[in-house]
Formats: C-alpha cells, structure tokens, sequence
C-alpha cells in the first residue's frame, strides 16, 4: 500500500487574518504533497513559496 503525505499551510499576517487562495474548490490554503527526501516543514515552506510566490510581480 501506498500513502500520499500532503502538507496545508495556515499562514497569519501580523494582524491575525488568515492568508487564503482562490482556487477551482473555492477558497484554500496553500498545500501540496511532500516530495521524496523532504520534512513535512520543508514542503509547508516550499508550498507556500510556490503558490503564493510573493516576489512576483506582473
């Protein structure tokens, strides 16, 4: 058998509100499956890099 470990992220800014996507399932929290070799502190880190990517700008 099996498993798929994910890790979700609750991310909180400095005045308490919770950092939500809008994603096909309606609003999420940043999450993802933890890849082979990796905490699950490291795919939490990386997933929120990833989905939120702060330092993108269009």
């Amino acid at each position: 058998m099996k498993f798929i470990v994910s890790a979700s992220v609750i991310v909180l800014n400095e005045h308490n509100e919770i950092l939500l996507m809008k994603g096909r399932r309606g609003w999420e929290m940043p999450q993802g499956c933890v890849e082979e070799g990796e905490t699950i502190r490291q795919a939490a880190v990386r997933e929120v890099k990833e989905e939120t990517n702060p330092y993108d700008t269009p």
